[in-house]
């Protein structure tokens, strides 16, 4: 069975974009002219425009799932993260485009080289993570940079119904997952994949240098008082039915700001993880069943009581 790698960029914004771009630096003929609404998973949703008269101008905005709030201080973010790439090559409109948490206008002309574009497309292809990644990533550079303290555990809801219990310490940061499935066969999956994955860790010399993690039926010590005072916090996480995982970071796994984006995106998205490999298994083991099924009634046919022979008729002639 194959693992679920998501990438924090979007395929399709990347490739719209870098057309738009490679037509700004004369690699093309024409620019083209789009208003595309791409689905990601969890019920996010990006919208990239182009309009002929400004072939310079591209305008991306995003959707997080329903009930998410835009994280506080997200214009501020993107500024900076993009104008670190090239000076005001991307701006925050305000307010955003209607249905959208966020919408910026991408100014192309601000582009120098082929290299610079291709790095361009692909930043603003990982708006999303940049973006939903902001809570978590605040606690993670904190603990790389020493500033780390012990709090309460904080809510932190990354997906509609969906949340993580961020504990900081004063040298870690402990993650916690509560496990929830509407459907109890996937729960018991859960359970058996989420027991498995902690025991591998725990057993697997060459995933010693990775993060600890821990698989529990109750929640944690560490955020039961989080979960009860939150006001954020969501109802049933205290009573999941998948139970619940937790992960111990430590400095020297977001010791650089790479380690810090790949940490707080494969976080973001555990819970997705999951879920792939819950419907991945169903879906194997549908398969087997219907394997062993066709092998039955294989044998069945074979067995089939021959039908019997009929017995020739005789004529006895009496003379």
């Amino acid at each position: 069975m194959s693992h679920l790698q998501v990438s924090q960029e979007n395929a399709v914004v990347r490739d719209t974009v870098a057309r738009r771009v490679k037509a700004v630096l004369g690699k093309a003929t024409k620019g083209e002219v789009f208003d595309v609404k791409i689905p990601e998973f969890d019920e996010v949703y990006y919208n990239i425009k182009a309009e002929k008269n400004v072939p310079h101008k591209v305008t991306l905005s995003l959707a997080l799932p329903k009930g998410i709030p835009l994280p506080t201080g997200a214009a501020q973010v993107v500024k900076q993260s993009y104008d670190a790439l090239a000076a005001d090559c991307v701006g925050v409109r305000s307010p955003s485009e209607r249905g959208y948490d966020l919408t910026v206008e991408c100014d192309l002309s601000k582009i120098q080289s082929e290299e610079q574009g291709a790095l361009f497309c692909s930043k603003i292809s990982m708006l999303r993570s940049l973006v939903q990644c902001i809570p978590l990533r605040k606690i993670l550079t904190d603990l790389n940079q020493g500033k780390s303290t012990e709090k309460q555990a904080t809510c932190i809801r990354y997906k509609r119904k969906r949340a993580m219990y961020v504990k900081p310490l004063v040298d870690s940061v402990v993650v916690v997952f509560p496990v929830h499935f509407e459907d109890e066969n996937d729960a018991t999956l859960a359970v058996n994949f989420l027991q498995h994955f902690a025991e591998t860790k725990r057993t697997q010399q060459n995933l010693a240098n990775s993060p600890s993690c821990a698989y529990h039926l109750n929640p944690p010590l560490e955020v039961q008082e989080g979960m009860r005072s939150d006001s954020t916090a969501l109802s049933g996480d205290d009573k999941a039915n998948g139970g619940y995982m937790s992960f111990s970071l430590f400095s020297r796994h977001v010791n650089t700001a790479d380690k810090v984006d790949s940490v707080a995106w494969k976080m973001c998205t555990f819970y997705s993880f999951i879920s792939y490999h819950i419907k991945a298994s169903k879906g194997h083991i549908q398969s087997r069943m219907r394997t062993k099924a066709d092998d039955w009634l294989d044998v069945l046919a074979k067995a089939k009581a021959a039908p019997p022979k009929k017995q020739p008729k005789t004529i006895r002639l009496q003379g």
